[in-house]
């Protein structure tokens, strides 16, 4: 905590203001979290501190943050970059929380944006990439290879599935499912939960994507019948831990990004 708050001074992230008796205050909360390494050790606790995006009204007088930068919470977080662009090469910088990822076409100009941050921010390089968000990543002179081996195996942990039998199909032959069918699942919120971990291990396990897509219709209301047929997706993923993508350096395919927050 005492790390968190000496970063967000240094990074003069806010001005203290006094407050009128008409402002609207938002509140803040602390965060933590375990971040591990692919293979699930340990690799450093850590702790935030967030915005309130629920817009908590505090009427009391009192001392007012006013934020100079975006901090994570504030529904336009998602939305605070900017993009500066040149006529040759390219240089893409990835910003995830305090999660950085630099990748570009020239190896000077990555080492300039380094040299260029480490002036403002405290850094600390971890040398080529192997972890980010859950994706794992290997290289050698034939290309890239990147899988969620670590992810895949936490999510068949989470649904209690790591003693299951191994299927070699995500889906059962002419399975037809309706909203109707079966009885309805007590409690919603884990199914919806891990369907959207699996929705994100579609990333690197393309064979699943249609079966996710079918179990993802029923999230509103899912049914005995619906869950069924997840642990059918899971005991595959399960039989199918290591299986990935792999980008040869050879391959004449240019692959293209957006992102959905702007």
């Amino acid at each position: 905590m005492d790390f968190e708050i000496q970063a967000l001074l240094e990074n003069d992230t806010w001005d203290l203001i006094k407050a009128t008796p008409e402002t609207s205050l938002i509140g803040s909360r602390w965060v933590y979290s375990v971040k591990l390494k692919s293979d699930g050790s340990l690799d450093r606790y850590k702790a935030g501190l967030s915005n309130n995006g629920q817009f908590i009204r505090w009427m009391s007088r009192m001392l007012f943050s006013m934020g100079k930068m975006s901090l994570y919470g504030l529904k336009q977080a998602p939305r605070a970059f900017e993009k500066f662009r040149r006529k040759q090469g390219v240089t893409i910088l990835f910003l995830y929380v305090d999660d950085i990822l630099i990748t570009g076409d020239d190896i000077e100009r990555i080492s300039r944006l380094q040299q260029l941050l480490s002036k403002s921010f405290k850094m600390k390089d971890l040398g080529p990439l192997t972890y980010f968000l859950g994706l794992e990543v290997s290289r050698n002179s034939r290309g890239y290879f990147v899988n969620q081996q670590k992810y895949a195996a936490d999510l068949v942990k989470l649904a209690n599935l790591s003693d299951s039998k191994i299927v070699g199909t995500p889906l059962e032959l002419n399975l037809k499912l309706n909203k109707d069918d079966g009885s309805p699942l007590e409690d919603p919120t884990l199914y919806r939960q891990l369907v959207g971990s699996l929705i994100y291990l579609t990333m690197t396990q393309l064979d699943i994507s249609y079966a996710v897509q079918i179990v993802s219709q029923f999230v509103s209301s899912p049914r005995q019948p619906h869950l069924s047929t997840f642990h059918q997706i899971i005991r595959y993923v399960r039989g199918t831990l290591s299986h990935g993508i792999f980008f040869s350096s050879s391959s004449p395919i240019h692959l293209m990004a957006y992102a959905d927050a702007d």
